[in-house]
């Protein structure tokens, strides 16, 4: 009774008081039945007592179970939010890293193909893509010039200008 509910409570103080009248009228003797009578009033007193305590008590520990659980699954909720956050963390971590390297590469002050061909390998890290290109338009003499290009598969990038036209720009 004393997790189940209190009815389940009631019903069992219910029967162990029928069982112990039971057994108190059932004496043979009259002065043994009265003796018994009253101890089995005593006893019905007491463990309706205790009925009394044990349903309180289930029902201070039901509610603290309860809370147990609430707690514990907004823990959970909480570890999950944290993870996700060190994780996006992580990742803003790493692209900052690869921003600070292609800064870094900027400044070397090499030349534009080996900038160019740097900053797009660790742009490609960022973004990913099948392919890419860094490309130098001259709109004056309508040309294009790749400085560096990265692909997945197997394709070749002209070393000379071409036209804007050949690029693809109409």
């Amino acid at each position: 009774g004393l997790l189940i509910g209190r009815s389940a409570l009631i019903i069992t103080f219910a029967i162990e008081a029928a069982a112990v009248l039971f057994g108190a009228i059932r004496e043979q003797d009259q002065a043994l039945r009265l003796d018994s009578l009253v101890i089995a009033l005593n006893f019905i007193l007491l463990n309706g007592l205790i009925a009394l305590f044990l349903d309180q008590f289930g029902i201070t520990l039901r509610t603290a179970l309860s809370a147990g659980l609430e707690r514990e699954s907004d823990f959970q909720n909480e570890i999950n939010i944290r993870q996700q956050a060190e994780a996006a963390l992580e990742q803003f971590a790493v692209r900052l890293e690869i921003l600070h390297e292609i800064d870094r590469s900027l400044l070397s002050a090499r030349s534009l193909h080996e900038t160019g061909k740097d900053a797009l390998i660790r742009i490609r890290k960022l973004i990913p893509c099948p392919r890419a290109s860094v490309t130098l338009f001259d709109v004056e003499k309508n040309e294009a010039l790749f400085l560096a290009a990265d692909f997945d598969g197997v394709e070749t990038v002209p070393d000379t200008p071409i036209t804007i036209e050949e690029y693809g720009l109409n």
